[in-house]
């Protein structure tokens, strides 16, 4: 259904007082009282947050980007007006001072409007008695889970000297060590419910002064829904409530994922095309010609031409030709390097 995750998720919220049996007598007494505790605890849980998910699947209000619990009662007096033709009070729907705040019976209105109005009443309810009782509950399982550590030490001694087998004695430790281990566990989900009763008691308070109002103006929408032959609370909402929905930037997310896919394969292409795009750049940096321009022959000739020994009229002097004919081995040299590049 809409608003409920998976098992998985349900099955982490629900507070478990499910311990295995260690068939010692005073162990299992132990843990027979906590189970029950965790039990009651349980209840209050199911009163709180299992209410307030069913109350959003019968209204559809889950579809809301920010639902609270006061949609879930408008969508309640907008059906019920829309039963009625737009008149509310043919349905004999009152607002109270007193728990639950609303009263209605369930012979002048549909089935699921009617659940819809029960999810409210346990809710209300839950609210505010369950405070109390679950702060009477924790009281007693800090209590127990302080004991724990002297309980492990304790069961080890008694149960190796019980006249179990050796292959029971071993269970039976490792079945007080893992219901042990489950108790703190458990507690926390305990204190976690109170932070939510404290908040859900918050809410209410705020919710009750809106009621009358609420149910005044319901015929404001519940002749609209009349008319176009929508009476049952998730055709209502649908219909009639504005509020933003979930899903409604949905469409733009897939369009932004689609978008992005094809910049992602260019800045792909254009890594797999950058080396190909350096190449001309190694080229450039090594050029033959540049080279041979560095150390051109004639450079090499102009400074030891025969001529200006002619104009001299002299001899050459062994010195001379010694250097001239080391210079020019130099510069043949050179164009060999620039081949072996």
């Amino acid at each position: 259904m809409g608003c409920k995750g998976s098992k998985e998720a349900k099955d982490d919220k629900q507070i478990n007082g499910d311990f295995e049996r260690v068939n010692i007598a005073r162990f299992d007494e132990f843990f027979d009282n906590a189970r029950q505790l965790l039990n009651n605890a349980e209840k209050v849980r199911e009163g709180l947050e299992d209410n307030r998910e069913k109350a959003a699947e019968i209204s559809h209000t889950y579809l809301l980007k920010d639902p609270k619990y006061v949609d879930n009662v408008q969508v309640l007096f907008w059906a019920l007006s829309a039963e009625a033709n737009g008149k509310i009070t043919d349905t004999g729907v009152k607002v109270t001072n007193e728990v639950p705040y609303i009263q209605l019976e369930g012979n002048k209105v549909s089935a699921e409007s009617y659940n819809l109005y029960q999810t409210f009443s346990n809710y209300v309810k839950t609210v505010t008695d369950g405070p109390e009782t679950l702060k009477d509950i924790l009281a007693k399982l800090e209590e127990m889970s302080k004991t724990l550590p002297e309980l492990g030490k304790e069961a080890k001694t008694e149960i190796q000297g019980s006249s179990l087998g050796l292959q029971e004695k071993a269970q039976a430790i490792a079945k007080v060590g893992k219901n042990s281990a489950k108790l703190p566990k458990e507690l926390k989900k305990c204190q976690n419910l109170s932070e939510l009763l404290k908040q859900a008691a918050t809410d209410l308070k705020e919710l009750a002064p809106q009621l009358p109002s609420l149910l005044t103006k319901a015929d404001e929408v519940g002749a609209k829904a009349a008319e176009a032959n929508a009476k049952r609370p998730a055709e209502v909402f649908e219909q009639f409530h504005t509020g933003a929905r979930k899903d409604e930037k949905k469409p733009e997310k897939k369009a932004e994922k689609k978008a992005a896919a094809p910049k992602e394969e260019k800045k792909t292409e254009e890594k797999a095309e950058a080396p190909k795009t350096e190449a001309p750049k190694v080229e450039e940096k090594h050029e033959a010609p540049k080279v041979e321009e560095k150390h051109e022959a004639p450079k090499a000739e102009e400074k030891h031409e025969a001529p200006k020994a002619e104009e001299n009229h002299e001899a050459p002097k062994v010195e001379d030709l010694q250097v001239a004919e080391e210079k020019p081995a130099q510069s043949n040299e050179q164009p060999e390097e620039v081949n072996l590049h």
